[in-house]
């Protein structure tokens, strides 16, 4: 599994859900991907190479704050921070 696919599936598993059962007002305009500058943002990882970062994740756009404010923005990063540290064994 890359990284590409771990972060996917990670997201899949609980922040769909996340995203749906808690901000249901602002699910339609956040942005889910995977972005940095390690190996597996590129797609470039496999079993054998992966870097330092290699972890379930991955990342979320949020539009200005005329559409998202701070305080929910506040309560999103809250929410992406208690999800599972562990995922599929990484």
């Amino acid at each position: 599994m890359n990284g590409m696919e771990l972060a996917r599936a990670y997201y899949e598993a609980f922040g769909r859900e996340m995203l749906h059962r808690d901000f249901p007002e602002i699910e339609s305009t956040v942005a889910v991907g995977l972005c940095g500058s390690g190996s597996e943002c590129f797609g470039f990882d496999d079993d054998i190479s992966r870097d330092h970062d290699f972890e379930p994740g991955f990342c979320l756009f949020l539009p200005g704050e005329e559409v998202v404010d701070r305080r929910t923005a506040f309560r999103l990063e809250r929410a992406y921070a208690h999800l599972p540290a562990q995922f599929q064994g990484f």
